[in-house]
């Protein structure tokens, strides 16, 4: 899952990406996250779900996704907000599947 340009000056890493380096686990960033706003957990419920889709796919991430299976990570799934906007962006591109995996809920 994509932080923003702004969160990755501010934080240093994307801790999804740090999580699948360390496993040694391959992927690639086809996802971008070109909103910022308020981290999560600072937002109420209500918040989160009045959140308007921060993602886009890039020019090559809608080549790769179409007729591909496809594993979306985030870290925490909350409402899954975060996940819903993601994968609405994805299937607009055609994979064959979709799977998605939070490390914890």
């Amino acid at each position: 899952m994509p932080i923003s340009t702004e969160r990755m000056k501010s934080r240093g890493f994307n801790q999804v990406e740090g999580l699948l380096d360390a496993a040694n686990i391959c992927y690639q960033p086809y996802l971008v996250r070109f909103a910022d706003s308020l981290s999560q957990v600072q937002k109420t419920r209500k918040e989160r779900m009045a959140l308007k889709r921060p993602f886009k796919l890039t020019l090559e991430g809608q080549k790769a996704v179409l007729n591909k299976d496809i594993l979306l990570v985030d870290d925490i799934y909350t409402t899954g907000r975060t996940i819903f906007h993601a994968a609405q962006v994805i299937l607009e591109n055609d994979p064959s599947k979709l799977y998605t995996f939070s490390i914890a809920r």
